[in-house]
């Protein structure tokens, strides 16, 4: 066995059925990214001149230290993943856990210790309303990006969670609504989640759209949120042709230029970081923000907490009240 269903390469001495449940054993997009991290390494290894799987952990160690400055730590700790991931499916050495690629590793980051990381900044509530504000209410195009935004930050969706809506998963209760996430990151079996969003005008704006759709289309399941296409490509209203549904891609672009029409230079990410921030802010605990979020690690989410409480919880808050107020003359 050799890994190579991951790869791209022919599954020599598999039967079609082990493949299958091979295939089945990773989300699509974690496959994806495996393939396209042993391309990378393929690639380095030819203009080298060095094997490349198995590789030994010298090769390996080279690699990491050849893409530091042009890679994250984030990056390159997943290349090294995918590298180890498919020497151990082969049944190889895997030189991932040899001592030198762990000091590499280790001298990667306490090199990189004192940079600071890039992060989607958070999209405050009043942020939010500010840019729904701004936005019709009537147009077909409008009334959808609102919706993504409504239900992107009050559920704290991740980009794929969000494509993924179905018509279906968004379901009407006396307190607000249920969005099921039927496929997530933290949901890799495909359970099941469901996230609760107490009546507000965000959750006016979902039932908005979600009425709307399934008027136009005459069905209440399918995609949430379509691709919207060009004049005659792809067009998606009024309901003549398939339905494509948004791509990730797409989101991160329609997201990156709504944002900028409020001075804000963010990502999808920004969303769920908003939502996670303001509620910290507010002092909901961090089990209920948790929950909500769908953090498996609780020290990813800290972060999050950490920076909404930055000055709500800070301690010179109670320090410079002692301090007389200034004398305006």
């Amino acid at each position: 066995m050799d890994g190579s269903f991951l790869s791209g390469s022919p599954d020599n001495g598999l039967s079609q059925k082990l493949i299958a449940l091979l295939h089945n054993s990773r989300s699509l997009s974690t496959t994806k990214a495996i393939r396209s991290d042993i391309r990378k390494f393929n690639t380095w290894c030819a203009s080298r001149n060095r094997s490349n799987l198995p590789c030994s952990p010298e090769t390996l160690a080279e690699w990491i230290a050849d893409l530091q400055g042009s890679s994250s730590v984030a990056s390159i700790a997943r290349y090294v993943s995918s590298v180890s991931t498919v020497h151990d499916l082969g049944g190889h050495n895997n030189p991932a856990r040899s001592e030198l690629v762990r000091l590499t590793m280790k001298g990667l980051r306490r090199s990189e210790a004192g940079t600071l990381s890039k992060k989607a900044p958070a999209l405050r509530l009043a942020q939010l309303m500010e840019l729904l504000d701004g936005m019709p209410s009537r147009e077909w195009p409008s009334r959808r990006n609102r919706a993504i935004l409504a239900v992107g930050w009050a559920a704290a969706l991740r980009a794929s969670e969000i494509c993924f809506l179905n018509i279906e998963d968004i379901q009407q209760a006396i307190e607000g609504l249920i969005v099921w996430i039927r496929k997530s990151k933290t949901d890799q079996e495909g359970k099941g989640i469901p996230v609760g969003i107490p009546a507000s005008p965000l959750t006016a704006i979902i039932l908005d759209w979600k009425t709307a759709v399934t008027r136009l289309y005459g069905t209440n399941s399918g995609p949430l949120f379509p691709r919207i296409g060009y004049a005659q490509v792809d067009r998606w209203f009024p309901s003549i042709g398939p339905r494509g549904r948004l791509s990730t891609r797409s989101l991160h672009k329609l997201i990156v230029r709504l944002l900028r029409t409020i001075s804000v230079k963010g990502s999808v990410h920004s969303l769920r970081r908003g939502m996670i921030t303001e509620a910290a802010a507010a002092g909901v605990p961090e089990n209920l923000i948790q929950r909500h979020s769908r953090h498996r690690s609780v020290a990813v989410l800290r972060g999050y907490v950490e920076e909404g409480n930055l000055f709500d919880l800070n301690p010179l808050n109670s320090v410079f009240e002692l301090f007389p107020s200034p004398q305006e003359d």
